[in-house]
């Protein structure tokens, strides 16, 4: 039976240590990357809902003073819109 040397176990220890360390931490720093891309992708998207927002917002009000001005040139006599027809 072969005798099993110690400095040869513990390299191949040392080598397989590294080797765990090293992947372990590529992958903590790909996560890492992968959740920080998301998040920005996040805010990016939550922006665009708030211009967008602001945009409706912006159309909501020239509709509503549109249709008081018609209200009050309705009240004022007036019956006839052509542009509304």
């Amino acid at each position: 039976m072969e005798k099993i040397s110690v400095y040869k176990t513990s390299k191949y220890f040392m080598i397989i240590s590294i080797l765990f360390s090293f992947f372990a931490g590529t992958y903590e720093t790909s996560k890492n990357y992968f959740y920080a891309n998301n998040v920005a992708k996040l805010n990016s998207n939550i922006s665009k809902v708030d211009s967008d927002t602001a945009s409706y917002k912006s159309e909501i009000m020239e509709i509503t003073n549109f249709a008081k001005l018609i209200d009050l040139m309705k009240l004022k006599g007036y019956t006839y819109f052509p542009d509304t027809h």
